[in-house]
């Protein structure tokens, strides 16, 4: 059993120096993680996924983990079970920042989805605790029943919990759910980068969104569908919309983030991997390390809102493999520009129009992950160009300037064999008096290289 203690800020937080023989809560109320003598502290926030809930020792989360693997930071798990973005947020404010932090990591996304339609029954609804948990309700009310039975006088106040917002349909409800997370967690972003610590979001893993199932994972999705009507509410389909519309939304606004249900190594993976439909198991806890020490080890910059990390090897002794791919224009592209050729008869810079939707047609020889640098340069300003792999959105760019530009580095998660990579203007094209041709957008010089900074795809000049 775990020991909760209320507190102003958060509505609770486990009680500290407690401990039993699956985990130990230090005096901050931390649960206790690897440390070692290193130069920077990251805080882990999130709910009971992120605390290791039903694992039976506190090195099996991935936060001791990562503290293992990663060699600039101690990883402090400072998650509480049932915590919501909104309770994220005040933990952050209240007391990590305490600590000095040099980068947060939030683990979470699906308690504020599950929670808020946990109690709904019908609709329109009178909107539930939406951004913290619905415990909240329960807590009043016991404060209420306690203060009833202790008082003697006659004609007391009631004291009741009452519920505040306006009716809502089903499909109010869940833009106020995408509303509040989106916020909160834009403010922890903006809190953490204020105060010189790195912030990187990570969407927790959900059994109903990951592709491959173990038959003990069948059976516990089963289960939570009978249980608590899990599959008849469709939580894993609003968990899932929850987190592409998050996901474009953070983009716009250059939070870094890693969704665990797209990355292959734990979505893909034939073994068990939860106790039940979100809390992963030990196995689950590794891969999941294994992951965001990937992101931490190339840089949260880099990452840039993307969904995976070029993968490195903890074993030392191993070689990074660059991944091998071929990279074709296909549809929709002018013909190739540049502008001269150097000493050894080379192109120095290169660059290629579009009409507003331009393909790239990426083989490559094996699952992989490469970032894509470059240039792009719009006819009309302002634009917004958005760059889709394989029909997912992975960045969009707001272009403002009157020539080509770097654009940040955007990470291409290739699968073996075919990828498509389109770049798409929402401005239309346009006809300029030096040229015949319909223009809207140009790249130029764009590259793909692997973690170790070396080319991971050849360019065919055809």
């Amino acid at each position: 059993m775990l020991k909760l203690t209320t507190d102003p800020f958060t509505i609770f937080k486990n009680y500290p120096n407690q401990k039993s023989a699956n985990y130990s809560i230090n005096k901050y109320g931390f649960r206790e993680s690897y440390t070692s003598d290193k130069s920077y502290i990251a805080m882990v926030l999130g709910g009971s996924a992120a605390f290791g809930f039903a694992l039976d020792g506190d090195d099996k989360t991935f936060s001791s983990k990562i503290s293992r693997y990663n060699h600039k930071y101690n990883v402090i798990n400072s998650a509480v079970i049932s915590y919501l973005s909104g309770q994220e947020l005040a933990q952050m404010i209240h007391y990590l920042d305490d600590f000095n932090p040099k980068l947060y990591i939030v683990f979470d996304g699906w308690n504020d989805i599950y929670s808020p339609y946990a109690l709904t029954k019908n609709w329109p609804v009178v909107n539930p605790p939406i951004g913290y948990i619905n415990s909240f309700l329960m807590i009043e009310s016991r404060l209420a029943e306690y203060f009833r039975i202790t008082r003697k006088e006659k004609n007391l106040p009631e004291v009741t919990a009452v519920p505040i917002g306006e009716l809502l349909d089903e499909k109010s409800f869940f833009e106020e759910i995408l509303k509040k997370y989106t916020t909160n967690i834009r403010k922890m972003h903006d809190f953490a980068n204020a105060h010189g610590a790195e912030f990187l979001l990570v969407f927790q893993p959900e059994l109903g969104n990951k592709k491959t199932l173990s038959k003990e994972e069948k059976e516990a999705l089963e289960s939570w569908g009978k249980r608590f009507e899990y599959l008849s509410k469709k939580i894993p389909e609003k968990y899932r919309m929850l987190v592409d519309r998050a996901k474009k939304i953070f983009q716009g606004k250059n939070i870094s983030y890693i969704d665990i249900n797209d990355e292959a190594e734990f979505s893909e993976n034939p073994q068990t991997l939860f106790y039940d439909v979100i809390h992963p198991n030990e196995l689950g806890h590794e891969i999941i390390a294994r992951i965001i020490d990937r992101a931490l080890s190339i840089g949260i910059q880099n990452i840039t809102v993307s969904r995976s990390i070029t993968a490195r090897s903890h074993d030392k002794t191993s070689a990074m493999q660059v991944p091998r791919c071929a990279l074709t224009f296909v549809a929709g592209w002018h013909a190739w520009e540049h502008n001269g050729l150097d000493w050894s008869g080379n192109i120095t810079a290169w660059w290629r129009w579009t009409d507003g939707h331009g393909e790239i047609r990426v083989l490559a020889s094996e699952d992989s992950d490469v970032l894509m640098h470059g240039e792009v340069y719009s006819i009309q300003k302002p634009n917004i160009v958005d760059v889709l792999v394989n029909d997912e959105n992975v960045a969009t760019w707001d272009i403002s300037w009157d020539s080509f530009k770097a654009f940040e580095p955007v990470a291409l998660h290739l699968k073996a064999g075919e990828n498509r990579i389109a770049f798409v203007s929402h401005n239309p094209a346009i006809h300029i008096p030096s040229d015949t041709r319909p223009l809207a957008l140009a790249v130029s010089n764009l590259r793909a290289v692997g973690a170790n900074g070396a080319t991971a795809c050849e360019l065919q000049l055809q």
